[in-house]
């Protein structure tokens, strides 16, 4: 009889372990998790603040002050930060710049717009 009930002690103790070392791995598990759901939650944010800045780009002929001015109030509440660097064409219609968001000097996310500028005959 004691026998037995050492054997049932050594299954419960054994069992404790393999649910101790279950518990272990699901903690990591939600942990990395949680990691990854803030990044991704920082690139969707960096995203749309990149689409709005290229949209009033567009839509403005490129004046780079004006999308940073409507842009700015979501900088502020996620601490992001927007850099617009135009670039040169080589045609006289087409505007680009390059709209990149930024978090803790990090770069989260950038594209590339583009739009067609209004040009006289002579030009």
């Amino acid at each position: 009889m004691k026998n037995r009930s050492l054997l049932m002690l050594i299954e419960l103790t054994v069992m404790l372990l393999v649910f101790a070392l279950a518990a272990a791995f699901c903690l990591q598990g939600f942990s990395s998790a949680d990691s990854l759901s803030a990044h991704s939650l920082a690139l969707d944010e960096a995203c749309l603040i990149a689409q709005n800045a290229v949209e009033i780009l567009e839509n403005s002929g490129g004046d780079c002050q004006l999308a940073e001015q409507y842009v700015s109030p979501y900088l502020q509440q996620g601490g992001y930060t927007l850099v617009i660097t135009p670039v040169d064409t080589d045609l006289p219609a087409l505007g680009q710049a390059r709209v990149s968001v930024f978090k803790n000097g990090e770069s989260v996310f950038a594209l590339t717009a583009c739009w067609q500028r209004e040009v006289g005959l002579g030009e």
